[in-house]
């Protein structure tokens, strides 16, 4: 924590203050005033974004504690909206594998003006059965029609999310407690990664992760997390 609270803060400590009025001519102080304002009006403009940012992410838990490395990490597997990557955390059940995500989904909200929605994959085959899930976010947008069999309804929501992507911005889908292999595989994924660079997927599992894809994933432990592909979840 200390290591990244040093690595994000800036400090500069000068007598200026007896200087008067004729300190504030100085064009490195000048400078320094100027960056400060714009640094907090970008915190101002997250803050805005992240409480504009619609979810159905099960409210922060305020008795999670540290993690602060692996939220980070995640962060970087995702900002740079590499069409097709999906991150993930795996470890084994009750290790706080969701929480994890949750949070990720809370603290980086102004990153998703689109919106953070939970996609449930506990004992789901498919990726288009699980991305039912956000369904009644949207239910006021999806024709009674469009549910009468899962294709339709998949493909309502799909066109939901399109819109929100090119209307809003960035959007995260959390795929919570894979449990089925076959559904982190690239091939299976396509109905999603097909949406474009701003949909970001952040998965949990107690499965390893896909060989191909491992430096995406986390490996939460009990000690000391490692990234080396993978998420996992089981309540927890």
């Amino acid at each position: 924590m200390v290591r990244q609270v040093r690595r994000r803060q800036f400090s500069d400590v000068q007598r200026f203050y007896q200087g008067g009025l004729l300190a504030l001519r100085r064009a490195d102080l000048r400078r320094l005033l100027e960056q400060l304002a714009k640094d907090l009006d970008e915190r101002i403009s997250d803050v805005r974004r992240a409480a504009e940012s619609e979810t159905t992410i099960p409210s922060y838990n305020k008795r999670f504690t540290g993690r602060v490395d692996e939220l980070i990490a995640l962060r970087e597997r995702l900002k740079d909206d590499r069409t097709g990557v999906i991150a993930g955390v795996h470890g084994l059940g009750g290790i706080g594998k969701t929480e994890l995500a949750f949070t990720y989904a809370h603290a980086f909200a102004g990153a998703y003006p689109g919106g953070r929605f939970l996609v449930q994959c506990e004992g789901k085959s498919n990726v288009k059965e699980s991305a039912l899930s956000p369904g009644d976010f949207f239910r006021d947008r999806i024709r009674d029609e469009d549910l009468i069999n899962p294709e339709s309804h998949f493909a309502a929501i799909a066109a939901c999310l399109r819109e929100r992507l090119k209307s809003h911005g960035h959007v995260l889908l959390v795929l919570d407690n894979v449990c089925n292999p076959s559904m982190l595989e690239a091939r299976n994924l396509d109905c999603l990664t097909t949406f474009g660079p701003k949909l970001h997927l952040l998965a949990t599992t107690r499965l390893p992760p896909p060989p191909s894809d491992r430096s995406n994933w986390l490996t939460l432990g009990r000690d000391r997390p490692r990234f080396t592909g993978g998420t996992c979840r089981s309540p927890g």
